[in-house]
């Protein structure tokens, strides 16, 4: 196990969801050796809370979310504060 898996693994605080906006999004595409590809949907993002967990400046997200992002458009993050007291996401949602 590496610390990041005993990070999430370990962790029993309370998620806290932030909610954050939108300020660009991206895909990046990555290929394999063997001639496959992979789309990665990114969205950027800017915390509109002042919680006490900060939000990432960018995500990976699901093409359904990434699809309904828009520069301006709000996110909500789960996050947790890790067991080792390193801040982990645990959902990405479009914020109702």
């Amino acid at each position: 196990m590496v610390a990041s898996d005993v990070n999430i693994a370990a962790d029993n605080s309370s998620p806290t969801v932030v909610t954050a906006v939108v300020s660009s999004t991206h895909t990046t595409v990555t290929r394999s050796r063997r001639g496959g590809s992979r789309p990665h949907y990114c969205v950027d993002l800017k915390s509109t809370d002042s919680a006490t967990l900060s939000v990432p400046k960018q995500v990976e997200v699901s093409k359904a979310i990434y699809g309904n992002a828009r520069p301006g458009s709000r996110l909500e993050i789960v996050m947790r504060n890790g067991a080792l007291g390193v801040p982990w996401v645990k959902e990405i949602r479009t914020a109702k």
